[in-house]
């Protein structure tokens, strides 16, 4: 992994931990939505870190998963672009419904619009689209899966 990777994945850390334990409410061009849903951090599972959220009411677990890296230029000193999701899997207990979920669906939709750049120290991730999945019951909870599909740009390393 080059810095560039890491300030990739930072960038989508430091999002995802946004829009799960802050900006309740969120200045868009149309004005200001609120009500917006957050959670505690310690909802949070984070990939690799140990599960220690399993008994919340509501909790969440983030990965990233890359898709690969193809060549957003040629020769040598050009650009890759590195593409994945950042995934958000949202979980409320059995048997209370969806109504848990719609209000975090609402805030997808303006958190993580077509468009919206997330910044790491310089380094900049796309967001192409965003979406939420059907629901299914999985360990033990009812989940959704938020998937934010991403792209940016790595300046290539050549060799000499």
């Amino acid at each position: 992994m080059t810095p560039n990777d890491s300030k990739i994945r930072s960038a989508l850390i430091t999002a995802a931990n946004d829009f799960l334990t802050g900006n309740a409410s969120i200045d868009t061009e149309a004005g200001t939505v609120t009500g917006m849903p957050t959670m505690a951090a310690g909802n949070i599972e984070w990939e690799n870190r140990g599960k220690n959220v399993g008994n919340q009411d509501t909790w969440a677990k983030v990965s990233i998963l890359p898709s690969g890296s193809t060549g957003g230029t040629v020769g040598h000193g050009g650009f890759d672009e590195e593409a994945g999701i950042l995934q958000i899997d949202l979980n409320v207990p059995q048997k209370e419904g969806e109504v848990g979920l719609i209000p975090w669906d609402t805030k997808r939709r303006v958190f993580f619009h077509g468009g919206r750049t997330f910044t790491f120290e310089g380094h900049s991730v796309l967001v192409k689209t965003s979406e939420i999945s059907q629901g299914r019951i999985l360990e033990g909870f009812f989940r959704k899966s938020i998937s934010i599909n991403f792209i940016s740009y790595l300046k290539r390393h050549t060799v000499t």
